[in-house]
């Protein structure tokens, strides 16, 4: 990532295969090193069965950063959207579903995680479910200041943005503070995504990308415009989780999973 490398290492304690994250770069950057403690602080606090465990937290010998967390086995969402067998409707609505679950154990704690897109969420195949999600990294997300809000400019670089442009919300954009309704925005491009096979916002220019997701309506539905006609509800819901200011979305993480789930 833009922060950080991860290892496969073994606890010798216990032995078990973890995943280690480490600092890239070596304790030049204070703002880096806050972010990083930000990080661990706030992502050890989160448990549920929809989130990669984290272990422990700590400092090596010379004083970098490290974070551990559980090793899985499985494979990214990239995978599941774009692989040989893409999954039928039923079952992307359980994974969303899923990821619902575990934004809104993360919202309820003030944690946001600003940076939703398929790499972020692994696909951990269980003997009772083939489906069964985790999401991952939350390496930018952002502790909100009063348990819901915050203001995206905290623990960022003079024009920086913190997220993946495809993904990033309106408000995110634009510096604006943000809350959980971030986070819905990037989940409904995902869901957009996986239907129709591409992201609705793309640009040669990395500006005009962001000026699309600032201004611009997705397009209609061309490859999905079959299914989403049979189940037309599905559309309006990605479509109000995606509109551009946040109180024109659904009020929180599990209004939208509700609508998502009754529209089919």
């Amino acid at each position: 990532g833009g922060m950080g490398a991860v290892y496969l290492a073994q606890q010798v304690s216990l032995g078990r295969d973890v995943a280690l994250k480490v600092m890239l770069e070596r304790g030049s950057d204070p703002e880096l090193v806050k972010r990083f403690d930000v990080e661990a602080r706030a992502v050890c606090q989160l448990k549920h069965p929809n989130i990669i465990t984290y272990h422990d937290y700590g400092r090596d010998d010379d004083g970098q950063p490290y974070l551990v967390m559980e090793y899985l086995a499985g494979y990214p969402g990239t995978k599941l959207v774009y692989g040989e067998r893409r999954p039928g409707l039923l079952d992307l609505v359980h994974v969303i579903v899923q990821v619902c679950s575990a934004l809104h154990e993360a919202h309820v704690k003030g944690i946001i995680h600003r940076d939703l897109k398929w790499s972020n969420v692994m696909i951990c195949p269980q003997s009772h479910d083939p489906f069964f999600a985790k999401l991952i990294d939350f390496g930018i997300m952002k502790v909100a200041t009063d348990g819901s809000s915050g203001d995206q400019r905290a623990l960022t670089r003079t024009g920086m943005l913190l997220g993946t442009p495809e993904y990033m919300s309106p408000e995110a954009i634009c510096g604006m503070p943000i809350d959980g309704r971030a986070d819905q925005y990037s989940l409904a491009i995902m869901m957009w995504e996986a239907l129709e096979g591409h992201r609705p916002f793309d640009a040669a220019s990395h500006f005009e990308l962001l000026r699309q997701q600032v201004q611009e309506a997705p397009p209609p539905f061309e490859a999905a415009a079959e299914l989403v006609g049979t189940y037309p509800e599905v559309e309006a819901v990605i479509l109000q989780a995606m509109e551009k200011h946040p109180d024109d979305r659904y009020e929180n993480i599990i209004a939208f999973r509700q609508a998502r789930m009754v529209a089919v």
